[in-house]
């Protein structure tokens, strides 16, 4: 046995008891519990994080550092109790420098997305001690890829539906970015235009939709996600083109004829490559057989002119507009087009000669008028001889000479205006129209002007030409019966909807009432495209 210190460490060695480098630490105390390691935010990465400790400054023969991911299942008050590092996102990292005066290391092959939980792990010959644990850590979310578009087109707007896998990474929010194709990814920039929208369950979700687009328009798009740990960026979609929008048509009333309509409507300005015009006759719901007209420079007509119609026959018409995504039917519109009537003499047109009811009553009075129907001719005012025919050029069904008409008189009704003739028998005509331009009122006291002028023998100067010459059908009267409008020249077309039939269209010999509008000359000095059925 030494007897003195000195023999002591002379035989043990300096590093036995108390005889240790004081610091390098006493290799024969067991280390200290080190604190819970500390995250540096502005370092992390998506699959990294760097942790910082304070400086052990004891005999440690290695340091280490091992992580838990955070599951549902995870104790939080005891995160380590069933720690192994076989389970793929438990990690574990060995200090390379001097355990001693290490301050920080780096934890890479990380999940991104992923909560983890830290702690310190050293050791030196008097046994193996475990820190405390970490706060929760988080890695940030990774930039998200392109997801799938498909341009969907609605009764209300244009849209994109996108589908993506789901994302998890703890998000807390997620968000589908649009904007109209320009400068690339620069225009994502300009937040003023840029749409977003905003997905539920963002962790979880795996399709969106982005409504009230700009019909007809190149966009692009991408994902941007976030958690607690950061933001991230996805990647930018192919440029996709939403469903184009057919605009109303809107009807020129002051142009309809007896065998074309006038429409109006907006500058489409989409990426259109066809702009196609339907029609089909009657109150069409169905426009599979349509006949159909493409319209020449879709993006920038504005409006065109549909010619060979028939007479008095009613018509429904919408726009069609297609381009790579699809296509999408506008709004429709309704039209019938004026009745046939060639201009002749003085005045002309179609009047319904209403029996003279006033004696009958009650269910007589309905009963008669079943027996009974209104007298339909195509009169002509030549001078003082006013002559009715079957047809505009057919037979004559008889005449009246006006200087035997002994009073001329129009009433006022709730939904007709009549006109008395009174000869040795009183006369009733019904005359109407619905041409929007001109009142039934203003038209029939243009007939009486014209009457009265004839009988005195001057020319009628009532109304102009283009009003007193107004052509139409007539609406239902108190009665139950039709009663049309004189017919119209081309100046100023009406609808017409009386539900007698049409007399049949006039050939290439028959006159015809666009011969006196200098129409094709109008129609050239406003552009407009011009198509028949």
């Amino acid at each position: 046995m030494a007897d003195t210190l000195d023999d002591l460490e002379h035989v043990m060695g300096p590093d036995f008891g108390f005889g240790y480098d004081d610091k390098l630490g006493d290799p024969n105390v067991k280390p200290k519990v080190p604190p819970p390691p500390r995250e540096l935010p502005q370092e992390r990465t998506p699959e990294s994080l760097v942790i910082t400790f304070p400086e052990q400054q004891q005999f440690l023969e290695w340091l280490s550092v091992q992580l838990v991911a955070v599951k549902p299942s995870t104790n939080l008050d005891n995160p380590f109790a069933n720690f192994s590092s076989s389970v793929a996102e438990n990690r574990t990292y060995t200090c390379k420098e001097d355990p001693r005066t290490a301050s920080r290391m780096l934890l890479n092959g990380l999940v991104p997305g992923t909560k983890y939980i830290a702690r310190l792990v050293v050791n030196n010959p008097s046994g193996t001690v475990n820190g405390k644990p970490s706060e929760v850590l988080l890695t940030p979310p990774v930039a998200p890829e392109a997801p799938k578009v498909k341009a969907v087109m609605t009764k209300f707007d244009a849209q994109l539906h996108f589908t993506f896998p789901a994302l998890g990474q703890n998000l807390t929010r997620l968000i589908v970015q649009c904007v109209e194709e320009g400068d690339g990814v620069v225009a994502f920039e300009d937040h003023e235009r840029v749409i977003e929208a905003f997905v539920p369950s963002p962790q979880i979700a795996t399709e969106c939709v982005v409504e009230r687009l700009r019909p007809g328009t190149r966009f692009i798009a991408r994902l941007v996600c976030t958690n607690e740990a950061g933001m991230a960026l996805g990647s930018v979609t192919e440029p996709v083109i939403t469903h184009p929008r057919a605009h109303q048509l809107v009807e020129d009333v002051t142009r309809r004829t007896s065998t074309q309509v006038v429409f109006r409507f907006d500058d489409h300005g989409q990426s259109l490559t066809v702009l196609r015009m339907l029609c089909v006759r009657g109150k069409g719901k169905d426009f599979s057989n349509a006949t159909a007209v493409d319209i020449p420079n879709p993006q920038t007509t504005t409006r065109c002119i549909v010619t060979k119609l028939e007479p008095n026959v009613l018509y429904s018409f919408r726009l069609y507009a297609e381009n790579e995504s699809g296509g999408q039917m506008g709004p429709i519109c309704q039209v019938r087009t004026i009745e046939y009537s060639p201009e002749l003499n003085d005045k002309s047109g179609w009047l319904y000669e209403m029996p003279d009811m006033s004696g009958r009553k009650t269910l007589g009075r309905r009963l008669s008028l079943r027996k009974t129907r209104p007298k339909r001719a195509f009169y002509v005012l030549d001078a003082k001889l006013l002559t009715w025919y079957d047809e505009p050029e057919g037979k004559e069904l008889g005449f009246m000479h006006l200087g035997k008409v002994a009073e001329i008189a129009h009433e006022a009704g709730t939904s007709e205006f009549v006109m008395h003739l009174k000869t040795g028998k009183q006369r009733h005509f019904n005359v109407e129209s619905v041409d929007p331009n001109v009142t039934s009122e203003a038209l029939c006291t243009s007939w009486v002007g014209s009457l009265r002028g004839a009988i005195e023998g001057r020319p009628s100067a009532t109304m102009s030409r283009q009003d007193s010459t107004t052509s139409g059908g007539g609406r239902s009267s108190r009665n139950g019966t039709t009663a049309p409008a004189p017919a119209a020249s081309t100046t100023s077309p009406a609808t017409a909807t009386a539900s007698q039939p049409a007399p049949p269209a006039a050939d290439s010999s028959a006159p015809n009432e666009s011969s006196s509008l200098p129409a094709q000359e109008v129609f050239e000095e406003e552009d407009d495209e011009s198509f028949g059925f």
